[in-house]
């Protein structure tokens, strides 16, 4: 089941993932010419699960198939590809690093060496427009002590009281640019497939797309009455 380590260092890829897109391998220029920052956010859901896989051959291997098949770009080498799909899972496997630490230290509230059981909540985030404002909000109001989380050209906030971290606040911006503006929780559940069947089937539906690795995945969903968490296994 997704911890909130594993949900936080996902997050971190995916945020590492959208940076190397946009600065280091945009075949198109759109950096160059003053672009949207998000023109290749429709790719970053299938690299970071090839990252998490370990599969760097098929990183560089799909934005080679996006770049032809879908952006119609042929003449282009492929080493920029094979460089980008390096960089992407040396993030992979340093955040695998930060993760072991994480969960060595218990730095994350609710963690425990028992994993917790299905129908149990593993973690709230909050995800806005403004995560600084936001932040400075909870720090005030509930004495919650900010720790910026490098998320490449900006910073996302673990909430932390004394040692452990509760809660995080952050910002609306790419793969996460979908989110409404509310405390988000996330609940585990046994099966995530058989989960978001059941959601469906009973009137709900899900939002956006499915994130993380197999065993640890998590997706957004609506209930019948609009409101609206993560189902995470």
């Amino acid at each position: 089941m997704a911890s909130p380590v594993d949900m936080l260092v996902e997050k971190l890829l995916v945020a590492e993932v959208a940076r190397l897109l946009w600065e280091e391998w945009d075949p198109i220029g759109a950096r160059a010419l003053g672009g949207p920052d998000d023109e290749y956010d429709a790719f970053i859901g299938r690299v970071v699960r090839l990252a998490v896989n370990g599969d760097e051959e098929g990183v560089a291997r799909y934005l080679s198939d996006v770049r032809v098949r879908q952006l119609g770009l042929r003449r282009w080498s492929r080493e920029r590809e094979r460089r980008v799909a390096s960089m992407v899972l040396g993030a992979a496997r340093a955040l695998a690093v930060v993760a072991k630490r994480l969960e060595a230290a218990g730095t994350l509230g609710g963690m425990s060496d028992t994993p917790a059981p299905p129908g149990s909540i593993a973690w709230h985030d909050l995800t806005v427009p403004d995560a600084e404002r936001v932040r400075d909000f909870y720090a005030d109001v509930v004495g919650w002590t900010p720790g910026a989380v490098d998320m490449g050209g900006y910073d996302d906030y673990m909430m932390n009281a004394g040692e452990t971290c509760q809660a995080g606040v952050c910002h609306a911006k790419g793969p996460n640019a979908h989110l409404p503006a509310q405390w988000m929780m996330y609940v585990k559940v046994a099966d995530l497939d058989a989960a978001l069947a059941k959601v469906e089937e009973l009137g709900g539906e899900k939002i956006g797309d499915v994130r993380g690795k197999p065993g640890s995945r998590y997706c957004a969903v609506r209930d019948p009455a609009g409101a609206v968490l993560s189902l995470a296994e």
